[in-house]
């Protein structure tokens, strides 16, 4: 994805620890000693490198795994830039061709863990400048460099997602933010994903992956129903906390669990819950519910009416 000029493109500097690179594979002789076919992949949280064997554009296995790892790692990234690069033995041509392979290889991959082709830029170089013509010095050139590439861009907001970023700043400061995953938040996801919860601790919760701690709101993803009252209950069994800010888009609609359990075990722990509920579709009695369980608890609403 290009920026337009109404995007910017978000410095991420020292938002990621590096990921571990898994062991390059070793050839064992049979005097005992060993040597490592490849160069180890490098990463320092922000970009990833995957380095190549001479005249080859064929991922082995740590390479795979390491870009998994990274893709993982960057889940919420807009788009991505991919560029190739060949050592200088071949022509100009044929290392461009080279260096073309290798990228499109590695775009395959991130394709293949569900990012869209169009999102993804390939640069083909051609050779670099090794330092000299040895095998270990012309080593580095062979090699594709992976650069996530996070853009905020104005955008006309959902009513929803009004909802849940002008409840959000009335909560602030948060402690613990759980945060409503299921399928029916995707269109308020980059809105999400954008929100700045300072130190908050961040829960994620759908049907699909349950209840999951988040280091930051890029890594949040949708899916699945809304199991609200049994995600509430799991967060107030296993959180030390005085305070807890649950966001949600729909009713609960998946679970046992009761708005009366969550009001319980909240008063004997002494947790006070804000809700922010952002579904233009609540019926009546839906929102005297949400508005009992902050009430009773001590907490605050937000619900759109």
């Amino acid at each position: 994805m290009a920026a337009t000029p109404d995007c910017t493109e978000r410095d991420m500097t020292g938002q990621f620890s590096p990921i571990s690179i898994a062991a390059p594979e070793v050839l064992r002789y049979r005097d005992g000693s060993s040597k490592a076919v490849d160069l180890p992949n490098e990463t320092d949280g922000e970009t990833l490198t995957v380095y190549y064997r001479t005249n080859s554009d064929t991922l082995q296995s740590p390479d795979l795994a390491d870009i998994a790892a990274f893709r993982e790692q960057h889940r919420g990234a807009t788009s991505w830039v991919l560029e190739g690069f060949a050592d200088s033995r071949g022509t100009e041509k044929a290392n461009v061709e080279l260096a073309g392979k290798r990228v499109e290889g590695v775009a395959g991959r991130l394709t293949s863990k569900g990012i869209s082709s169009s999102s993804i830029t390939t640069v083909s170089n051609g050779e670099m400048m090794a330092e000299g013509r040895t095998v270990a010095e012309m080593a580095p050139d062979r090699r594709v460099t992976l650069r996530p590439q996070y853009f905020s861009c104005p955008q006309e907001l959902t009513p929803e997602a009004r909802v849940i970023v002008e409840g959000l700043e009335e909560m602030m400061p948060i402690e613990h933010l759980l945060m409503d995953l299921s399928g029916s938040m995707r269109e308020e996801l980059p809105v999400v994903r954008g929100f700045d919860t300072k130190d908050a601790e961040i829960s994620g919760f759908n049907s699909c992956a349950g209840v999951a701690d988040l280091d930051d709101l890029q890594q949040a993803e949708v899916c699945g129903e809304t199991p609200l009252w049994s995600s509430i209950l799991e967060v107030l069994n296993a959180e030390n906390i005085d305070g807890l800010t649950v966001v949600t888009d729909g009713k609960n609609n998946r679970g046992t669990a009761t708005a009366s359990q969550v009001i319980a075990l909240a008063k004997k722990k002494g947790v006070k819950i804000d809700i922010v509920a952002a579904d233009v579709a609540y019926n009546d009695a839906d929102k005297a519910e949400l508005r009992s369980v902050a009430n009773q608890t001590g907490g605050k609403y937000f619900i759109r009416n």
